[in-house]
């Protein structure tokens, strides 16, 4: 009978494992990108208030749809490995996908579990805006009868966190396998310079100044 072992750095899938990693470590990168933003403007008292004088509205939208952005980057790396129902058997890019695709060792037992862990904080009211805003427009919610739940900054910071380490374990495996590939380092490094958050917010400032000394 034919062994059913993989060969190292063979995949289900048409990519490597490697080019599997390399791509999900991009979408992480820009995961902690978004969260980065939303933190340095939206999560800082005194841009609010400056958000509330100059045009909440806008601001409001903004905020809207970096944050839903941030729940479905973060939801898509905990999807199963291929997609159930039509079209069944698309594959996804997630964290599940990674793992099947890794050689048995010791080491993928232990990734198997620290991944649990992670998915544990993968909190449910995070995954109720998915499925009932984000992905779909859910009666009940729309109508008020069933809102949806608070998602705490604390709680999605630390499942960021999460994320962040668990790839971070993949990668240094990965890179036993394949020496080529090379992990990242860590994904904050990766994230461009900010400074064009803080002179948005000078100049908003300032042309909120100039409206007021004009009353």
């Amino acid at each position: 009978m034919a062994s059913k072992t993989k060969a190292l750095g063979t995949t289900t899938s048409d990519a490597s494992l490697d080019e599997l990693m390399e791509t999900l470590d991009n979408l992480i990168v820009d995961l902690n990108t978004q969260w980065m933003l939303h933190r340095e403007l939206f999560q800082v008292d005194s841009h609010v208030a400056l958000f509330e004088k100059s045009g909440w509205h806008v601001w409001g939208t903004l905020y809207d749809a970096l944050i839903e952005s941030v729940f479905m980057c973060v939801s898509r790396l905990f999807d199963p490995a291929a997609s159930c129902g039509k079209g069944s058997g698309k594959e996804n890019l997630s964290f599940a996908q990674i793992l099947q695709n890794f050689p048995q060792s010791s080491e993928q037992t232990q990734t198997q579990q620290k991944y649990e862990r992670v998915r544990g904080l993968y909190d449910p009211a995070l995954e109720r805006w998915r499925n009932w805003k984000i992905s779909h427009n859910s009666l009940k919610t729309l109508r008020g009868i069933e809102p949806l739940p608070d998602v705490s900054y604390a709680k999605l910071g630390a499942l960021i966190d999460g994320v962040n380490e668990l790839a971070k374990s993949l990668g240094i495996i990965i890179m036993k396998i394949i020496p080529a590939y090379k992990p990242v380092a860590s994904y904050g490094l990766r994230i461009p310079n900010q400074q064009g958050v803080w002179a948005l917010i000078k100049g908003l400032k300032a042309g909120t100044d100039r409206m007021v000394n004009k009353t």
